[in-house]
């Protein structure tokens, strides 16, 4: 399972050149809250320097304006994503259905880690139910 920390610098490491088609490729990635089931897409560059062997990729999470074409997303809320990524030749599609291979290369699991929100529900008001026993 891959880590991304909230408002952080990830590292994501994978192995997607032995699925890959194209020679050259961009590489699309979906993000899909388990929770939510609301998507993220976006393309971040591949940093390795061995790509024959691993495919490295530096993925910016922020609260602040995401840049979907370099890799700066913003992923609420905290908890399990599912990952699937693909291979194109533009460097600027961010739709999997518009792809060259609209088959993912790579399907996984990512854990968003970071201060979870929470909610006040209590308004420190007495709630009084009426129970009625039977007679």
């Amino acid at each position: 399972m891959v880590i991304i920390n909230k408002n952080s610098n990830n590292t994501m490491i994978l192995t997607l050149t032995e699925n890959c088609t194209l020679t050259s490729p961009y590489y699309l990635f979906e993000f899909k809250s388990d929770v939510t089931y609301e998507s993220v897409c976006f393309i971040a560059a591949d940093i390795s320097t061995h790509q024959e062997r691993y495919n490295e990729f530096l993925i910016t999470e922020t609260s602040g304006t995401p840049n979907l074409t370099s890799g700066t997303i913003e992923l609420n809320p905290t908890g399990t994503w599912t990952y699937r990524v693909f291979e194109q030749t533009s460097s600027s599609n961010l739709n999997p259905s518009l792809a060259d291979n609209t088959t993912p290369i790579e399907i996984g699991k990512v854990k968003v880690k970071g201060t979870e929100t929470s909610y006040d529900t209590n308004n420190s008001t007495d709630i009084t139910y009426d129970v009625n026993e039977p007679e």
